[in-house]
């Protein structure tokens, strides 16, 4: 809560909600230092293939080699030369159901390994560093990271595998309706005010995972809504939360179905209570997405890679990267 919402660092913010997690136990300078090597390694990346650090769209190219191939990394400290491997999608638990530090950045630079909740966050904090313009962006059960080519068009990038997507991608997971779209609920990009409170919904969810929901996590999630009332994470809680305690007291109170609910004053008004907040969710046009489907969705990256409309855009990036007195060869899908 002491970071200024509006400008703060990224690797701070995540820093503090990990280390709550590991009891203040994370080393910040091996984690700092872990960010920096990968800001370097980017910066070394681009003198290579000589394109200009000042290129907006050039940094975002060399962020993208970190999950896209091997990579060589000068240790200037050392004065040794070693071999960095791409960062990879990590499909074992990836969300987290039974440990939650699956989620953590600090995971994914500890094992080059993570999923769509870490990947995009390491990817920010860099591109912070960089001073690279980027956003993150979620759909359903994800999270992906939205950015401006050279003429201000919005592009997807996909950092569990290091491809542009299109939007209708995105859409084809079959959860995102009009509605989620209208109401910005997903695929639009984040504030970083929005970036901020993300960050304080990973804190609450840290907090949950070890301590259950308790009348602390009721206060982080109350504060969450404060600032953000259609955040997904808060009202989820929220609901969860009230229909958890409106089947109890209804099962205690020995109610014999929905007809019987006016019987019961105390039962009824929980029980209304409880839809007004599955209302609220229905609002956003949030629809929950099955793990398996997520899974199957995913998995389709293959196919993505392969159309027209996708080989398109990254015909674009290589002619506006060429421009720049660049050449850079996409691969035959």
């Amino acid at each position: 809560m002491q970071l200024n919402p509006e400008n703060f660092s990224l690797a701070d913010a995540v820093f503090i909600t990990e280390n709550a997690f590991y009891n203040n136990t994370i080393s910040y300078s091996q984690y700092s230092n872990a960010i920096h090597h990968r800001v370097n390694l980017v910066r070394q990346i681009l003198k290579r293939e000589k394109l200009d650090t000042s290129n907006q769209l050039a940094l975002k190219y060399g962020i993208q080699q970190l999950n896209q191939r091997d990579n060589s990394y000068y240790y200037a400290e050392r004065n040794t030369t070693m071999n960095v491997p791409p960062l990879k999608y990590d499909f074992d638990d990836f969300m987290g159901d039974k440990d939650w530090s699956k989620m953590f950045v600090s995971k994914l630079i500890a094992t080059n390994s993570g999923q769509c909740h870490s990947m995009p966050l390491l990817y920010l904090m860099i591109a912070q560093q960089l001073k690279a313009k980027a956003w993150l962006s979620i759909s359903p059960q994800h999270s992906f990271i939205q950015f401006p080519d050279n003429n201000g068009n919005l592009l997807f990038y996909e950092t569990t595998n290091g491809n542009i997507v299109s939007a209708q991608w995105m859409i084809q997971s079959g959860y995102i309706n009009a509605t989620a779209i209208k109401n910005k609920t997903f695929l639009d990009t984040f504030s970083q005010k929005q970036l901020w409170v993300y960050c304080l919904s990973d804190l609450l969810m840290g907090y949950m995972d070890k301590f259950g929901y308790d009348d602390f996590a009721a206060q982080m999630r109350k504060k969450i809504e404060q600032l953000e009332p259609k955040n997904l994470t808060a009202l989820i809680i929220d609901e969860n939360e009230i229909t958890k305690r409106t089947m109890r007291m209804i099962r205690a109170a020995g109610v014999k179905g929905v007809d019987d609910l006016p019987n019961h004053p105390n039962e009824y008004a929980a029980y209304k209570e409880m839809h007004a907040a599955y209302a609220k969710i229905d609002g956003t046009g949030y629809q929950d997405m099955p793990k398996e489907a997520y899974e199957r969705w995913l998995k389709t990256i293959e196919d993505e890679k392969k159309k027209q409309e996708t080989q398109e855009i990254n015909r674009l990036i290589a002619e506006q990267l060429k421009k720049s007195k660049v050449t850079i060869q996409i691969k035959k899908q």
